[in-house]
């Protein structure tokens, strides 16, 4: 299955553990990301590194190996018709 995630999935994964992180870890799924996502959660990092209570190291690290699962695609192509239904 296909899907599309959006900043708050993301974020969400890295805050804490749970079922959003299992899922963006499943090899069930083909996940999406449009390309501004990381732009994103790196203008709030600190708060979200507050948030975790992580240090910039282990922050990082845990966005590197989350987007290791992310197919990240340029805004148009998750808005347009490229994106087919199975």
């Amino acid at each position: 299955m296909q899907l599309v995630l959006d900043t708050n999935i993301l974020v969400a994964s890295l805050l804490r553990k749970g079922p959003t992180r299992a899922v963006l870890f499943s090899r069930a799924f083909e996940l999406f990301s449009p390309d501004h996502i990381v732009a994103e959660v790196m203008r709030n990092k600190e708060e979200f590194k507050k948030k975790s209570s992580t240090n910039e190291g282990e922050f990082l690290g845990s966005l590197e190996l989350t987007l290791e699962n992310i197919t990240v695609v340029p805004n148009r192509r998750i808005c347009g018709p490229a994106m087919k239904q199975n």
